[in-house]
């Protein structure tokens, strides 16, 4: 009895290996019929595959692309800022520059340095022209170019970034003269006495401003 069974399922298991067909296996007397599955349903294709793939280096390129624009479009909108920051700060030294000049008794001066224009050492009292020595907002840094006279008095300064500006026109008149230069260094802010004031409602031309030899200006060059 125990061999004829076991013959049976033997001859079932090849049956339904053969045929695919799974039905009731003989004394199952419940439950339906379940197909086999195949390995295609189970496992996508290699052009599934290769479809998946493609689609996701597109995706990588378009996002790429992307930051890539606004990358650039950010460090624009960065850098005009920077520029914009450095016209302010150069027109703070050259006016305190300037009201030092104005404040000399007797024969006028240019500070020696620019720890002068924070508290002037010819003043018996407290004496300050500049509220702080601000920092290069090109280069990060507090060190500036110095503009000086003969007597090795400073007169102006300017930025040590070699970087090229964004902005090449439309300046206030007193920085008329920084239309078309080439690099931050050229837009040097210097006290001159006397100097012109804008006409009334007329805007002065742009006047080009030979670049200095060397850091080393003098006031004769003026």
């Amino acid at each position: 009895m125990t061999s004829r069974v076991v013959r049976l399922e033997t001859e079932w298991t090849e049956h339904r290996m053969l045929t695919g067909d799974i039905t009731r296996r003989p004394g199952q007397l419940t439950g339906p019929a379940k197909p086999l599955r195949t390995r295609n349903a189970i496992l996508p294709t290699a052009g599934m595959h290769g479809f998946t793939y493609i689609a996701i280096l597109i995706a990588i390129a378009i996002i790429g692309t992307a930051l890539a624009s606004v990358g650039v479009v950010w460090h624009t909108a960065q850098q005009r800022e920077h520029e914009r920051e450095l016209l302010f700060v150069g027109a703070q030294f050259r006016q305190a520059i300037g009201r030092y000049y104005n404040a000399s008794a007797g024969m006028k001066q240019y500070p020696q340095s620019l720890q002068d224009l924070l508290r002037d050492p010819r003043q018996p009292g407290v004496a300050r022209y500049l509220r702080k020595i601000y920092y290069d907002p090109i280069t990060g840094t507090s060190e500036w170019g110095l503009i000086k006279t003969s007597g090795d008095r400073i007169m102006g300064v300017y930025s040590l970034s070699e970087a090229m500006p964004l902005k090449q026109a439309n300046f206030d008149w007193s920085d008329r003269e920084f239309e078309g230069k080439e690099k931050y260094s050229q837009w040097t802010f210097v006290y001159q006495p006397n100097q012109a004031h804008p006409p009334a409602n007329i805007q002065a031309p742009a006047a080009p401003n030979p670049e200095p030899q060397s850091k080393q200006w003098s006031s004769t060059n003026y």
